[in-house]
Protein backbone atom coordinates (compact mmCIF):
# COMPACT_ATOMS: atom_id res chain seq x y z
CA UNK A 1 0.00 0.00 0.00
CA UNK A 2 1.49 3.25 -1.19
CA UNK A 3 2.17 5.76 1.85
CA UNK A 4 -0.26 9.25 2.10
CA UNK A 5 2.50 11.18 0.05
CA UNK A 6 0.08 14.22 -0.19
CA UNK A 7 -1.87 16.82 1.32
CA UNK A 8 -5.47 17.01 0.80
CA UNK A 9 -4.98 20.24 -1.16
CA UNK A 10 -2.57 18.02 -3.93
CA UNK A 11 -5.64 15.78 -3.64
CA UNK A 12 -7.63 18.41 -4.83
CA UNK A 13 -5.66 19.46 -7.32
CA UNK A 14 -5.14 16.24 -9.43
CA UNK A 15 -9.18 16.15 -9.36
CA UNK A 16 -9.28 19.87 -11.49
CA UNK A 17 -9.25 20.06 -15.52
CA UNK A 18 -6.53 22.05 -15.32
CA UNK A 19 -4.59 18.81 -14.32
CA UNK A 20 -5.47 16.91 -16.33
CA UNK A 21 -4.79 19.29 -18.90
CA UNK A 22 -1.42 19.67 -17.77
CA UNK A 23 -1.07 15.96 -17.61
CA UNK A 24 -2.32 15.23 -21.11
CA UNK A 25 0.11 18.05 -22.22
CA UNK A 26 2.76 16.01 -20.76
CA UNK A 27 1.77 12.79 -21.65
CA UNK A 28 1.94 14.29 -25.54
CA UNK A 29 5.12 15.49 -25.09
CA UNK A 30 6.80 12.19 -24.50
CA UNK A 31 4.24 10.38 -27.04
CA UNK A 32 3.06 8.28 -23.95
CA UNK A 33 5.98 7.00 -22.99
CA UNK A 34 7.29 6.15 -19.52
CA UNK A 35 10.35 8.48 -18.79
CA UNK A 36 13.11 5.24 -17.45
CA UNK A 37 15.06 3.36 -19.62
CA UNK A 38 13.26 0.50 -19.55
CA UNK A 39 16.28 -2.10 -20.92
CA UNK A 40 18.01 -1.83 -17.08
CA UNK A 41 15.38 -2.36 -14.80
CA UNK A 42 14.65 -5.20 -12.81
CA UNK A 43 11.68 -6.34 -10.77
CA UNK A 44 12.22 -9.81 -9.11
CA UNK A 45 8.75 -11.71 -9.27
CA UNK A 46 6.74 -13.56 -6.98
CA UNK A 47 8.93 -16.84 -7.34
CA UNK A 48 11.98 -14.54 -6.23
CA UNK A 49 13.61 -14.71 -9.68
CA UNK A 50 15.11 -11.18 -10.81
CA UNK A 51 13.95 -10.73 -14.37
CA UNK A 52 14.65 -7.79 -16.68
CA UNK A 53 11.77 -5.54 -17.82
CA UNK A 54 11.38 -5.02 -20.94
CA UNK A 55 8.35 -2.87 -22.13
CA UNK A 56 6.59 -0.59 -19.40
CA UNK A 57 2.92 -2.35 -19.89
CA UNK A 58 1.13 -1.17 -16.73
CA UNK A 59 -0.94 2.48 -17.17
CA UNK A 60 1.19 5.82 -17.24
CA UNK A 61 1.10 8.61 -14.41
CA UNK A 62 2.55 11.88 -14.47
CA UNK A 63 5.16 12.44 -11.35
CA UNK A 64 5.62 16.13 -10.11
CA UNK A 65 9.44 16.11 -9.75
CA UNK A 66 8.71 19.26 -7.47
CA UNK A 67 6.19 20.83 -5.76
CA UNK A 68 7.15 24.04 -6.41
CA UNK A 69 5.11 25.33 -8.92
CA UNK A 70 1.74 23.30 -8.05
CA UNK A 71 -1.09 24.31 -9.56
CA UNK A 72 1.03 26.28 -12.51
CA UNK A 73 3.70 23.44 -12.95
CA UNK A 74 5.80 23.98 -16.30
CA UNK A 75 6.31 20.61 -18.14
CA UNK A 76 9.69 20.39 -16.90
CA UNK A 77 8.11 19.63 -13.30
CA UNK A 78 6.91 16.73 -14.51
CA UNK A 79 7.76 13.33 -15.43
CA UNK A 80 5.86 10.40 -17.42
CA UNK A 81 6.44 6.77 -15.32
CA UNK A 82 4.87 4.22 -15.64
CA UNK A 83 3.36 2.29 -12.68
CA UNK A 84 6.09 0.26 -12.00
CA UNK A 85 8.82 3.31 -11.94
CA UNK A 86 6.47 5.69 -10.61
CA UNK A 87 6.39 3.32 -7.29
CA UNK A 88 10.13 2.99 -7.66
CA UNK A 89 10.60 6.56 -7.60
CA UNK A 90 9.00 6.63 -4.19
CA UNK A 91 10.73 4.49 -2.78
CA UNK A 92 14.06 6.03 -3.82
CA UNK A 93 12.85 9.14 -2.30
CA UNK A 94 11.76 7.37 1.00
CA UNK A 95 15.32 6.07 0.75
CA UNK A 96 16.73 9.30 0.19
CA UNK A 97 14.83 10.95 3.15
CA UNK A 98 15.74 8.39 5.42
CA UNK A 99 19.30 8.65 4.57
CA UNK A 100 19.46 12.78 5.08
CA UNK A 101 17.35 12.05 8.44
CA UNK A 102 19.95 9.38 9.88
CA UNK A 103 22.65 11.75 8.48
CA UNK A 104 21.35 14.73 10.19
CA UNK A 105 21.12 12.99 13.09
CA UNK A 106 24.45 11.39 13.16
CA UNK A 107 26.54 14.83 12.27
CA UNK A 108 24.39 16.81 14.89
CA UNK A 109 25.03 14.27 17.53
CA UNK A 110 29.06 13.86 16.59
CA UNK A 111 29.79 17.58 15.69
CA UNK A 112 26.63 19.89 17.11
CA UNK A 113 22.90 20.87 15.79
CA UNK A 114 24.76 23.60 13.65
CA UNK A 115 27.30 21.37 11.93
CA UNK A 116 26.09 22.04 8.29
CA UNK A 117 27.64 25.86 8.72
CA UNK A 118 30.84 24.19 9.48
CA UNK A 119 31.69 20.83 7.60
CA UNK A 120 30.66 20.12 3.76
CA UNK A 121 27.66 18.44 3.62
CA UNK A 122 30.05 15.37 1.07
CA UNK A 123 32.43 14.89 3.27
CA UNK A 124 29.88 14.38 6.41
CA UNK A 125 27.74 12.04 4.14
CA UNK A 126 30.33 9.86 3.05
CA UNK A 127 31.79 9.71 7.02
CA UNK A 128 27.88 8.74 7.89
CA UNK A 129 27.88 6.19 5.14
CA UNK A 130 31.31 4.54 6.22
CA UNK A 131 29.68 4.64 9.72
CA UNK A 132 26.88 2.86 8.94
CA UNK A 133 28.74 -0.14 6.47
CA UNK A 134 30.87 -0.08 9.63
CA UNK A 135 27.71 -0.57 12.28
CA UNK A 136 26.14 -3.48 10.16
Amino acid sequence: MREKWHTDQYVAYLKTKEWATKRQEKLESVNYSCDRDVGLTYQRGKDGILRRITDCSDSLEVHHRTYDNLGNEPLTDLTVLCKFHHEQEHRLISMKKRFEKGLDTYASKKYGNDWQDYHDYEDIAEEFEEWRNDAS
